[in-house]
């Protein structure tokens, strides 16, 4: 059975057999997540959920930037939805994955309660993200048709870091991953209209997690042919399973080395157009003298992120005219610019109205092993200025900077907590392998 073996590897694998890049790369997402959960307590789904675990919790498990303890349980939900509120955490290119929403607020929330090592943490993140981006990659991409990858593909990742954070058997593990499968859900309808069930997956995710190590702890049993059986994951969830996916060359290099940094706060289709505003500011581009703007892209982005005109700051972050728009005119586009006045703005209305979006059939033939985005601007002298790129800032292939993602995490955390608080955090993060026990890590 594919899970004993998964089972076997995610038993057998502990932080001293993690190459150097992988442990720099898993605290790096550890780092990014965190920033994410603090910044993301500001939003609406985490303050509801907040009052919700408010009135029915107590625990170890630390809610970050919020002051509050939790049981593993509800933190793991909690920092799921919080980390996933402001459209800056981690994801895998291929598969659409945010793993880290769910993988970190799971190996967190139960690090903390049982009083694990950062070395601990380490290796069930590293292992959490493998499992989870593995089962991504079994049933892309037909698995989009219906289904947020982070919802129904990141609580086997959870499961797996909770578990080995709990010390599971081979079998404890096998039932955990069954259990994961049988709670695994999520369907797009929410991208429609742009609700607060996003941020529910991700932190349902985490939570189905660690739900699946506690029980399997007790010897809570799941089905072992989760992801084979006739009734298991890979048929349910994909027209064209790649059941190869999960295995082939298990062990011999860790997926989370795929990992994506999201350097702007808005949907990730969003990025490559973003990534071209800045050039095009760089050479000295000025709205003023604009046109038209022509951004041409693939058929996914096209249906995710070409909202014309927004008219509230979530239709904001997945609009590609609004993004674009709003960069030439302003610049790196933060937090902040995802406001009601800005989306009023003349000037930013005015290139919307001037700005087309549109598939490209060669960039949407390299979609998804690449997130190829185009733009052409005419301006007044009705020259073209053109800019292309493949691959958005914070991929692999086009890496953010440690100095990139450490600013990242302060401008993040430092809003909420306050500059010191957040330098003491991130030096916390960057020895994190040294601390023998996570508790009061975070006040």
């Amino acid at each position: 059975m594919i899970a004993e073996r998964i089972a076997e590897f995610i038993c057998e694998t502990d932080y001293d057999q993690l190459p150097e890049n992988v442990v720099s790369m898993a605290k790096k997402c550890i780092l990014d997540w965190l920033g994410c959960s603090i910044s993301g307590t500001q939003y609406p789904p985490a303050e509801k959920i907040g009052n919700l675990i408010e009135k029915n919790n107590d625990g170890w498990s630390t809610l970050p930037g919020t002051g509050l303890k939790a049981s593993p349980l509800l933190a793991a939900f909690y920092n799921g939805a919080s980390s996933h509120s402001v459209e800056l955490d981690d994801l895998h290119r291929k598969t659409m994955l945010h793993p880290g929403a769910a993988v970190v607020s799971a190996a967190w929330a139960a690090a903390e309660h049982t009083g694990r090592s950062g070395k601990e943490l380490i290796a069930a993140v590293v292992l959490g993200y493998e499992i989870a981006i593995r089962v991504a990659e079994a049933v892309v991409p037909s698995h989009f048709n219906f289904w947020y990858p982070t919802g129904t593909c990141a609580i086997f990742g959870a499961a797996a870091a909770a578990g080995k954070i709990l010390g599971l058997g081979k079998e404890e593990m096998v039932f955990c991953l069954g259990n994961a499968g049988t709670q695994s859900a999520g369907l797009w309808e929410f991208h429609h209209e742009q609700t607060m069930s996003k941020q529910l997956l991700a932190g349902k995710a985490a939570m189905g997690g660690i739900i699946s190590a506690m029980l399997a702890q007790q010897g809570f049993s799941g089905p072992g042919t989760i992801f084979e059986g006739q009734h298991g994951f890979l048929k349910a969830f994909s027209e064209q399973p790649r059941p190869i996916m999960l295995e082939q060359g298990l062990g011999e290099s860790f997926k989370i080395m795929d990992t994506s940094f999201k350097l702007y706060p808005s949907g990730r289709h969003t990025h490559g157009g973003i990534d071209l505003a800045l050039r095009l500011r760089d050479r000295g581009v000025k709205a003023e003298d604009i046109e038209l703007i022509r951004i041409k892209t693939y058929g996914f982005a096209k249906e995710l992120v070409s909202i014309p005109e927004p008219y509230d700051p979530v239709e904001a972050k997945f609009s590609l005219p609004f993004c674009v728009a709003t960069t030439i005119l302003y610049g790196h586009p933060t937090l902040q610019c995802f406001c009601q006045e800005r989306i009023e703005d003349e000037k930013v209305r005015w290139l919307m109205a001037h700005t087309t979006v549109e598939v490209d059939p060669e960039l949407d033939m390299l979609y998804p092993k690449f997130w190829p985005t185009s733009i052409e601007v005419i301006v007044r002298t009705s020259h073209i200025i053109k800019e292309r790129t493949d691959y958005p800032k914070g991929d692999p292939e086009n890496p953010a900077t440690p100095g990139e993602i450490d600013q990242k995490f302060i401008g993040l955390a430092g809003r909420v907590l306050g500059r010191d608080e957040a330098d003491r955090l991130l030096a916390e993060i960057t020895k994190l392998e040294q601390r023998d026990n996570l508790r009061a890590l975070l006040n």
